[in-house]
């Protein structure tokens, strides 16, 4: 099973990706060959959302939507506001329109599920996708869960829980404080320096 990060840890993915190779219509009857499993979950493009979605109205979990980096948000706006889980493929690690599609379904559309950053991204862009409001993230390359981990300094289930707030007052000179930003995110739009003094 593939790993990703998951809130800064290293977990096991569960979704599984449908190519839209796999769920074109195939014959005269207009079937497709992808028939949806109870207990699996799936991640579907766009285009196929909204033909496949009703086939899991019975299901305990609906499907998560996989979209381009490029995608008017506008166009899926009622499937934002189902799904559990939106991934958003990056064609280019150079590209940051990704970055800012999250921001804009966190901060715009409420989206208020796991956000996935998927496709070409570096190790090192992690931190900067948790602060446009991304949760998980899926490495083309499987061997950047071991650079990422080795980036952050942190074993595979040691969870990354020290509160912003006390890595501002307590260790402002540890080597672990390499992830603090003193600038405003999407999750936190103050900055430290606003929080503390309550501005």
């Amino acid at each position: 099973m593939p790993q990703i990060i998951k809130k800064g840890r290293v977990v096991n993915d569960d979704w599984h990706i449908v190519a839209e190779e796999l769920a074109i219509l195939d014959d005269e009857a207009g079937r497709s060959s992808f028939v949806p499993k109870h207990g699996d979950k799936y991640l579907l493009p766009a285009p196929l959302w909204n033909t496949f979605f009703p086939q899991f109205l019975g299901f305990s979990t609906l499907p998560g939507l996989l979209l381009d980096h490029q995608v008017e948000l506008e166009d899926i706006n009622v499937a934002v506001s189902l799904v559990p889980i939106i991934a958003i493929r990056f064609s280019s690690f150079m590209d940051g329109t990704g970055f800012s599609t999250g921001a804009l379904l966190r901060e715009r559309f409420s989206f208020s599920g796991e956000l996935r950053a998927c496709g070409a991204i570096l190790p090192d862009q992690v931190n900067y996708l948790m602060r446009c409001g991304f949760d998980s993230v899926a490495f083309n390359d499987p061997h950047s869960v071991t650079q990422y981990e080795k980036i952050q300094g942190q074993a595979v289930e040691q969870p990354k829980a020290v509160a912003t707030d006390e890595l501002i007052n307590n260790t402002r000179n540890s080597p672990r404080n390499a992830s603090l930003s003193y600038q405003g995110d999407v999750s936190r739009p103050k900055t430290p320096f606003q929080r503390r003094f309550g501005c």
